[in-house]
């Protein structure tokens, strides 16, 4: 599961990154607006592909809003289901991400993200947890979107959803499930729009390694969104590795 992120990196790190592997992405500057308490619903920015070499950054909703039936509408169904996780081994066979993994892969870039203890992530006596990069480096989570546009929108607007596997050694100490971590020299191979079987995205859908990444227990205060401030991401205790 991954139902809190942040972002407190600088474009430039992104542009350079990506740079370093041919791949060319314009400097944007809500990319630059720090936010240190992500929820679903909420609007962040996804990094998608214009062509093999072109990259470009996007604001969408977090928390998929899958594209309609051709016959009726599945709005009244989508509104009771959680759409801003989705199971990497479900991906490929399952209502709504079978529509959208062969074409609409995206990136999320992202700071660190926060897990609470097995126990319940709305439990009292949970503790969220901090999990970021050892080298600080902005990292990429594994997105599929949606687009959709109507007669009363003037714009598409888009959405999206986190993909999931399971837990590494580090993180399964906290949850038994974590985001799928795109390395980014692997970045082109899961944005390419020509990419359409299973088979060929599968081996990026792996626990990213553990020896890369540090965790930390962090405030109660990341319970609600309504707080937003750098304090969040320091940690109350030592780091558990």
């Amino acid at each position: 599961m991954c139902g809190r992120f942040a972002w407190f990196n600088k474009s430039t790190e992104i542009i350079d990154s990506f740079q370093a592997f041919d791949l060319n992405i314009d400097k944007n500057h809500i990319v630059d607006i720090p936010s240190y308490n992500i929820a679903p619903s909420q609007r962040i920015i996804v990094i998608k592909s214009e062509s093999k070499t072109s990259l470009t950054f996007q604001q969408m909703k977090w928390g998929l809003e899958p594209p309609k039936f051709k016959y009726g509408s599945n709005e009244r169904f989508t509104n009771k289901l959680n759409l801003f996780n989705a199971r990497a081994d479900k991906i490929s066979n399952s209502w709504p991400w079978q529509t959208l993994y062969e074409n609409n892969r995206c990136l999320i870039p992202c700071s660190g993200y926060y897990e609470w203890t097995k126990s319940s992530m709305f439990s009292k006596s949970s503790t969220p947890f901090m999990t970021q990069m050892k080298d600080k480096k902005p990292f990429y989570l594994a997105g599929l979107f949606s687009t959709q546009s109507g007669a009363f929108k003037k714009t598409d607007v888009g959405s999206c959803t986190i993909i999931t596997t399971e837990a590494n050694s580090l993180q399964s100490t906290i949850h038994k499930r974590m985001p799928v971590i795109i390395p980014v020299e692997n970045a082109s191979i899961w944005l390419n729009r020509e990419t359409h079987n299973y088979s060929d995205i599968q081996q990026l859908l792996k626990p990213y390694p553990s020896s890369f990444m540090e965790i930390w227990p962090v405030s109660n205060k990341i319970g609600d969104v309504r707080n937003n401030y750098i304090e969040l991401i320091k940690p109350i205790s030592k780091l558990l590795f």
